[in-house]
């Protein structure tokens, strides 16, 4: 169990909280995710649209992450699947493919 969330009302109101294994997630994560919950929440209880979709935004640090790891400048080459499959067997020939049992499978070709 990574997050526990318990929940309950009680005389009107809502309680919660969220027993976390902090070691498990990224310095501020947890953080970050508990502040947009209460917002959520908070935004739930103050709009007469509480049943409609809501958008949940990333935080900036996160979405400057997310806009930085993602920032690659490698052109991709499309090709079917088989193409990719036939051009690694070409040039991976010598390679074990497949261990079972802790063994490379003995192939025959009669």
């Amino acid at each position: 169990m990574w997050i526990d969330h318990q929940v309950f009302e009680r005389d009107g109101e809502l309680h919660f909280n969220w027993d976390v294994v902090e070691a498990l997630f990224p310095a501020g994560v947890i953080d970050a995710m508990f502040a947009a919950y209460c917002q959520l929440l908070e935004k739930l209880c103050v709009t007469e649209h509480w049943h409609d979709s809501v958008e949940i935004a990333l935080p900036a640090p996160q979405q400057q992450s997310r806009q930085r790891v993602n920032a690659t400048h490698q052109a991709m080459i499309f090709s079917p699947m088989h193409c990719r499959v036939a051009h690694a067997m070409a040039a991976y020939a010598q390679q074990t493919a497949l261990i079972w049992g802790g063994q490379p499978p003995q192939l025959s070709t009669t």
